[in-house]
């Protein structure tokens, strides 16, 4: 199987010749060749002529292209063999130069191609379209030589996107998925889901379109919910609210004859969940604080950690987590976010050695900034999961206390029989 990608280049046509035959990867140049040129040495120079020749010198000075095969699925020679045959058919009138890579587990074919036609002088052009007809003669020639191909069973995504799902990396379109999947959980209808997704931090473009799009916070561009493949346009999204499982019970009022007084229309907030354990255990803190010689049982420590319980409640009520399962999907999340914006602070502090400047110091730390404000989320996340056996255990214990309490109530100093 063989994976072709391109990308224009427009400046420094010799540096990307040299990297294509870099001579430490392609076995001391012994995997280059070349098409309508005389040699890799005089590549660049007739490159160049044929554009002084055509007066075709600026814009965009060649294209590159990118056939990568599969770990151990060809030899250098078949690597470099196929390579010569699809720049032959794909390029028959252009000059190119061809190097394979064998520096990497994935044997990888270099293509640079002069974006002047050499015989007419056209400048080549290129698109979505151009590219996939590039791929399909890739397969088939990848078949004539029994190599594996992908089949198309979906709509096709980014290359990017597709190495990352590969190799277990997550990705902008996977996060976006993981945090609609969990707002829905949370949602009883979608005005909710809206509003939820807003607490989040995403963009959301709805009003007068065509197609409703959304914005995450740790990306630039806005995406169609339909993009984000099946299940995730509005009428399927819809369904699933409505569908979902944690939805709360609608507040039941109970019908009695007036006698005057409607207090007994306003029903009391209840509370599910890990968030009744956290306002429980807050409330039986609150009165060992008022007088800790009633529970002896309960330690100092414990005490001293009334503030970080109340921290805990009220982090639990601001993202409406009531069971494990959202909190551990809440967990992961915070983690691909880290990982996510990891990989991006890693490739700027990259640029940065390489082209030092304040924009690109700015924009380390805002990466940092956000990733500190997440991971303290991600660790509030984890000190919850920790704590909650521990809690349900010291409950228990409250609650035999009370039992015994009730039990040997003191009336004039004796116990109640």
């Amino acid at each position: 199987m063989a994976i072709l990608i391109s990308h224009a280049i427009s400046h420094k046509l010799k540096r990307a010749i040299g990297y294509a035959t870099n001579p430490e990867k392609t076995e001391q140049k012994l995997y280059v060749s070349t098409i309508n040129c005389h040699s890799v040495e005089t590549a660049c120079e007739e490159m160049q002529a044929t554009k002084k020749r055509w007066n075709k010198t600026d814009g965009i000075l060649c294209f590159s292209y990118i056939q990568s095969f599969m770990p151990d699925e060809v030899t250098p020679d078949l690597a470099h063999k196929i390579g010569l045959e699809f720049a032959k058919r794909a390029f028959p009138d252009y000059e190119v130069v061809i190097g394979t890579h064998l520096d990497r587990k994935n044997l990888h074919n270099h293509f640079i191609l002069n974006s002047v036609n050499a015989m007419n002088g056209r400048k080549y052009h290129t698109n979505r379209q151009h590219l996939m007809e590039l791929r399909k003669l890739n397969d088939s020639i990848c078949r004539e030589y029994g190599l594996s191909v992908i089949e198309p069973n979906s709509k096709g995504k980014h290359y990017s996107e597709w190495k990352a799902e590969q190799e277990n990396k997550p990705t902008i379109r996977g996060l976006i998925k993981a945090d609609i999947d969990e707002v829905i959980k949370q949602s009883y209808s979608l005005y909710t889901f809206w509003e939820l997704l807003r607490d989040k931090g995403y963009s959301i473009k709805k009003e007068d379109v065509t197609h409703i799009a959304i914005k995450p916070p740790y990306s630039q561009k806005y995406m169609r919910l339909r993009s984000l493949g099946d299940g995730y346009d509005i009428e399927k999204l819809t369904k699933k609210i409505e569908n979902s499982i944690s939805k709360p019970s609608p507040i039941k009022f109970e019908i009695r004859n007036y006698n005057g007084n409607f207090n007994h229309l306003k029903p009391a907030k209840k509370y599910k969940g890990l968030v009744a354990l956290y306002w429980r255990m807050g409330y039986m803190m609150g009165r060992v604080k008022k007088n800790p010689s009633r529970y002896p049982y309960v330690d100092k420590k414990t005490v001293i950690e009334i503030d970080k319980i109340f921290a805990r409640r009220e982090f639990l009520e601001k993202y409406k987590i009531e069971t494990n399962e959202q909190l551990a999907s809440f967990f992961n999340g915070k983690q691909f976010e880290i990982s996510l914006l990891e990989a991006q602070r890693k490739k700027v502090n990259l640029l940065e050695r390489r082209e030092p400047s304040e924009q690109n110091k700015a924009k380390i730390a805002e990466y940092s900034q956000s990733l500190k404000a997440i991971r303290k989320e991600k660790n509030m996340a984890k000190s919850i999961m920790e704590r909650i056996p521990q809690m349900r255990q010291e409950l228990q214990k409250i609650k035999e206390m009370e039992v015994n309490e009730i039990g040997y109530g003191r009336t004039n100093g004796r116990p109640s029989r």
